[in-house]
């Protein structure tokens, strides 16, 4: 998540994931990575999450807040 790890369990059921049990290290680091991380870690907490074909979906309020896609080979280097 930037400076911590993270971990917990998660549920599957069709194409919603549904993330339990959330925790993470507790190691300091730069604030503002420590800024993105807390708000990264409450986005997991508190998103509903979807598959939308290959790509994560987390919404909030109804609204897409994230997705997460695999990279495009012709993209990595």
């Amino acid at each position: 998540s930037g400076v911590n790890r993270f971990f917990g369990s998660y549920r599957q059921n069709e194409n919603k994931i549904t993330l339990h049990n959330l925790g993470s290290t507790r190691m300091a680091g730069h604030p503002a990575a420590m800024k993105f991380e807390d708000k990264f870690l409450d986005l997991l907490n508190h998103a509903a999450i979807c598959i939308d074909g290959n790509t994560l979906v987390f919404r909030r309020n109804g609204q897409n807040i994230m997705q997460l896609a695999p990279a495009k080979p012709d993209k990595i280097k």
